[in-house]
């Protein structure tokens, strides 16, 4: 994601393997808050104006749980 000035937020999250400390900037777009889960230890809610939410997951961690598995039209989650 390219951001207003010029740096590439998606490159930048991969290479440090940790979630933002800010927002990240979304051309077009402007930040409005951040809500605060209190438990989050993998995720961010980002807010923007035009109701738009951005969910920031850190996919480094190992959570318990694998990725969704898709089968015909049924989606299930295998757990570790």
């Amino acid at each position: 994601m390219i951001g207003v000035n010029g740096s590439d937020s998606s490159k930048t999250a991969a290479a440090s393997k940790k979630l933002d400390e800010v927002a990240p900037e979304i051309i077009g777009l402007e930040y409005q808050s951040e809500t605060k889960a209190e438990h989050a230890k993998y995720f961010k809610i980002y807010h923007y104006d035009q109701g738009i939410t951005l969910l920031e997951i850190d996919m480094s961690k190992k959570t318990g749980r694998k990725a969704p598995v898709r089968s015909g039209n049924s989606l299930r989650i295998q757990a570790d």
